[in-house]
């Protein structure tokens, strides 16, 4: 259900901060280890690196620049 990348992350001993708009694949990424967020804002605010893996060009766009995007925080 949450990101195998995300989970093979997690498996190798890192951290890792996610944020998802399917409640189900954050708990199931929480379940795994990972700590969750409410936005990608709040990824940003926590983390030096950031990896996104985003099905289409608008979904992009809201994450990096939408009301609680990446760039509000960096």
């Amino acid at each position: 259900m949450g990101s195998p990348m995300a989970k093979n992350v997690i498996s190798k001993g890192h951290d890792v901060i996610v944020y998802d708009v399917k409640k189900e694949s954050l708990a199931d990424l929480q379940e795994h280890g990972a700590q969750v967020t409410n936005s990608p804002k709040e990824v940003a605010e926590e983390v030096d690196c950031i990896i996104t893996m985003l099905p289409n060009n608008d979904i992009v766009l809201d994450v990096y620049q939408g009301e609680k995007g990446i760039l509000k925080s960096v």
